[in-house]
Formats: structure tokens, sequence, C-alpha cells
């Protein structure tokens, strides 16, 4: 038995120079220091079987807070900050379940289902959706144990 476990977390802030028309006439009359600021996070926990040397199942479980960016005035003290407390938890989850067999040291193959699960309010709200995967993964070409 494996188990994994990851976890990622994003901050990042880089100025912006922001043009403003103050009078509405259509040319940039002043120019503003503001801040993009952007957050990500996520992780995932992950158990993968063997249950001899050519078959494993395996089960995945992501979250993930994809990056929310929002421009900033640096004059405002108080600027309004779009994370996951005020923006209604933008959010991608998604659960996996896989079966794997190894035909030979070079070739696999894996069935994987996935449920994923978005949310994101501001955007027009919950969606889902399954997918069903098979995957044919193989290498052919020189190696190390043998000289072609």
């Amino acid at each position: 038995l494996i188990l994994r476990a990851e976890g990622l977390r994003g901050d990042r802030t880089t100025p912006v120079d922001e043009q403003i028309d103050a009078d509405g006439d259509g040319v940039d009359d002043t120019s503003q220091d503001a801040v993009a600021h952007q957050k990500a996070d996520g992780f995932y926990l992950m158990a993968q079987y063997y249950w001899d040397r050519y078959w494993n199942v395996g089960y995945r479980y992501d979250d993930t807070d994809p990056a929310l960016q929002m421009a900033q005035q640096a004059a405002d003290p108080d600027p309004p900050v779009r994370d996951r407390a005020n923006a209604g938890l933008d959010q991608i989850r998604a659960n996996t379940i896989w079966v794997t067999h190894f035909t030979s040291e070079f070739n696999r193959w894996r069935l994987q289902y996935s449920n994923r699960d978005t949310n994101f309010p501001l955007d027009g709200g919950k969606t889902s959706e399954d997918l069903l995967l098979l995957q044919w993964i193989f290498a052919m070409g020189p190696h190390g144990a043998h000289k072609y």
C-alpha cells in the first residue's frame, strides 16, 4: 500500500501601472500604482494498492482553489481582497479511482474514472463532470540493459 499527500500554496503580489481616464474623453489623464494580488492553494490525498506485480488499484482526492486575481489601488488603506472567505469558495474538487495492469515492464494499461465538481459562484455556480479514461503507456527504443 502506498499513501501520498501533497499541499500547495501560492501568494504573489505584482506591481501594475493602472491608467485612468478621469474626465471621460478617451485619453488617459493620470496613472496610479496598483497591485495585482493572486492567491492559489490546494492539496491531494492518494492511496495505491498493488495486489501483485502486474495489477494495482488507486484512489485520489483533489481539492484546489484556483488562482484569484484582483487589482487593488495602493492608496486604499483597506483594499477589498477576493479570496475564498468573501468570493464564495471558488473550488475544484475531484474523486478519481483507477485500475492498472502492467503487461510488461515497458507496457501498462490504465482504466480511470473521475468525478469533478467545480464551484465558481461569481461565474455561474456549480458544475459537475464525469470522465472515463483508457490509457496505454509504453516505452520503446534503446535503454541501458541492451546495446542496439
